[in-house]
């Protein structure tokens, strides 16, 4: 019993604290999204992503990982500030409400994951309809793939080898940093690396998820991931480890209760124009801007 009056007690402080945590994200996040990104829109922005708080809090952690990585890759500053911003929107086609309700889902059938999967699509019109083209194909071109077998255009990253449109050079780092964070929450501590795998990037004794998420990276690298980017990788992950507030993730239980909001829920399906169904866009053209 006093146990249960203490927890009530304390309850109070707790949601404080919560709302606290979720408005220093949100203002981080407006922050470094007006340094390029007009008020009002960033504003628009802003509201759609805050919906979901682990895609929120996920936009900014690959925000932060994409311009680290895009400089260890050699990018000007200027340039890398740009790719930071496009990270912060680059699943914004997610605040499309029948793929928000599919992400809740554990198990998805075949035509609900291509519907998944048009968050890309979903994303790059959004941006496109707020006048932010660049930002568009970023969020168009995240989940392709270096030899092209990624969605939704089946781009690539060698136009020589593969014979294909290429991926911009913003997708490709983002796409690794994004699969670098994912994997993270999908470690299986029950795997078993074998040690080469473990001795790839440094760690002896044991595995982690943020080694295990590493380990995957530099797997696909030839395949999901420009390998010429492997260098800019291995530099990103040692510099992470010195940084415990973005190598170490919080838990994604984080939920924005904000009933002023939800007049916003619908913002994405205005900006859309109707989307073709069946199977997912696999083609060689970039699409045109609106």
């Amino acid at each position: 019993m006093y146990m249960f009056w203490g927890f009530l007690i304390y309850l109070p402080p707790m949601l404080r604290e919560t709302y606290r945590q979720e408005e220093s994200i949100e203002q981080e996040f407006r922050d470094r999204l007006n340094h390029g990104v007009e008020p009002a829109v960033a504003d628009t922005l802003v509201r759609m992503l805050r919906e979901d708080g682990p895609t929120f809090l996920h936009s900014l952690y690959i925000s932060h990982y994409a311009g680290l990585m895009g400089r260890f890759a050699g990018m000007g500053e200027e340039d890398a500030k740009l790719l930071e911003r496009e990270a912060l929107v680059h699943d914004i086609g997610k605040a499309v409400p029948t793929v928000r309700s599919l992400l809740r889902r554990r198990h998805l059938g075949g035509t609900e994951w291509e519907e998944v999967q048009r968050h890309t699509l979903y994303g790059g019109e959004i941006l496109r309809e707020l006048g932010l083209p660049q930002y568009a194909e970023v969020a168009e071109e995240h989940h392709e793939n270096f030899d092209g077998s990624g969605y939704p255009f089946g781009y690539c990253g060698d136009a020589e080898r593969f014979g294909r449109a290429v991926i911009t050079p913003h997708a490709q780092i983002l796409r690794i940093v994004d699969s670098y964070y994912s994997a993270q929450l999908t470690y299986d501590k029950q795997r078993v690396l074998g040690p080469a795998e473990m001795k790839l990037m440094g760690q002896a004794n044991g595995i982690t998820a943020q080694h295990y998420a590493a380990n995957q990276i530099m797997a696909g690298m030839g395949t999901r991931f420009n390998p010429a980017l492997r260098p800019a990788f291995e530099m990103f992950f040692r510099d992470l480890k010195n940084r415990p507030d973005l190598f170490n993730i919080p838990s994604l239980d984080i939920t924005y209760v904000d009933d002023a909001a939800t007049p916003y829920l619908d913002i994405a399906s205005s900006l859309l124009h109707p989307v073709p169904r069946g199977v997912i866009i696999k083609n060689d053209v970039r699409p045109s801007p609106h």
